[in-house]
């Protein structure tokens, strides 16, 4: 769950960024016991219930990337090298992000750019290197870049263009074609059966191995977190640290993006229901989908954390719990759903002030 908590409610991102707890000033912890019988909840001291057991399927990766003062570096995970690159020229360059592939590195370096007299600007260079003898294989420029893997040879990027992302073929360097999706990003997540799942903070798509897309559909933000409603215990998302394990498409998924949480038939991409959320982490039990809504008020700035269940079928709001109503000043707050047993649920809830 820890993942989970450390991610900041949707509504206060909105209205503040996203500010990392690590640099909060202070932090206030609340927990709250639901009753569903009553529709009430009290303040507890310590968790009183044992909490439900979640886990994030993590894939192996027998290699990893990183860089250090202008040299970008592939090792195992046993800390081997395979491939060192000298890459930079000048203080304060470093490598936004990279793709490992079967066979090759993709990686940006962002070169800072001094001409005489006149002010500093940055470029992104893009390079494929070949992992067996180190050469590079392909080197392209952009004014700035994002990109995330797609399949074991393509990724798509992002360079601030037009609408839509390109398609890149990691081995050549070259644009196979132009992918039209709404939004920014991109990030990927790999699917059961080698498709990928596609998230800009504005669509969720589908896109076979070679990057046709399958379906797509609309979503009010990010992708934070995906349940398999056949593995109710485990959760995928965007992590290109620590990558998860390709999603299981052999039941619907709960998805939390942005402000929302959505019931997807992962096969077709239809939405079985779509509600208005602002958790950042959600709690399965049986029929019933429980999360754990942060709000603020625009004008008067007062927090509000409501536990709210719901039906799985419908996604009608079975009950709706009130826990707090936060009048100091708070920058950011996040609420997980603990655990449930029977009608008793429980939420902890933070307040981060930072500096």
């Amino acid at each position: 769950m820890l993942n989970e908590s450390r991610v900041v409610a949707a509504v206060v991102v909105a209205c503040l960024g996203a500010p990392a707890p690590a640099m909060a000033r202070d932090l206030t912890t609340l927990r709250f016991r639901a009753d569903l019988a009553t529709d009430t909840a009290r303040a507890i001291t310590a968790p009183l219930l044992t909490p439900a057991a979640l886990t994030t399927p993590r894939i192996a990766t027998p290699l990893g990337t990183s860089y250090d003062k202008g040299r970008v570096a592939v090792r195992t995970s046993a800390g081997a090298n395979v491939v060192t690159l000298a890459v930079g020229k000048l203080d304060y360059e470093w490598m936004p992000w990279s793709i490992l592939q079967p066979g090759i590195l993709v990686f940006d370096w962002r070169e800072r750019i001094v001409p005489r007299g006149n002010p500093e600007s940055t470029r992104d260079v893009l390079r494929g290197i070949d992992l067996a003898s180190g050469t590079e294989r392909w080197r392209r420029n952009t004014a700035g870049a994002i990109a995330s893997a797609v399949g074991d040879h393509l990724f798509l990027l992002n360079t601030g263009t037009g609408t839509g992302f390109d398609l890149v073929d990691s081995r050549s360097g070259k644009t196979v074609r132009r992918v039209a999706l709404a939004g920014n990003g991109p990030n990927t997540l790999a699917i059961a059966g080698g498709d990928t799942l596609i998230d800009t903070g504005a669509v969720l798509a589908r896109a076979d191995g070679q990057g046709v897309v399958g379906w797509q559909v609309p979503t009010r933000g990010a992708v934070g977190v995906i349940v398999p409603l056949a593995s109710p215990a485990t959760r995928y998302g965007p992590d290109a640290r620590a990558p998860t394990a390709p999603l299981p498409t052999t039941s619907d998924w709960l998805v939390l993006a942005g402000a929302e949480l959505l019931r997807i038939d992962p096969a077709t991409g239809t939405i079985r229901w779509s509600v208005a959320a602002t958790s950042t982490s959600l709690l399965v039990d049986g029929t019933e989908v429980c999360v754990a809504d942060v709000a603020r008020d625009p004008v008067t700035a007062i927090g509000t954390v409501t536990l709210v269940v719901r039906d799985l079928a419908t996604g009608a709001a079975m009950h709706r719990v009130p826990l707090v109503r936060r009048t100091e000043l708070f920058d950011s707050a996040t609420a997980v759903v603990v655990a449930r047993r029977g009608t008793d649920v429980e939420v902890t809830a933070e307040f981060f002030v930072l500096d």
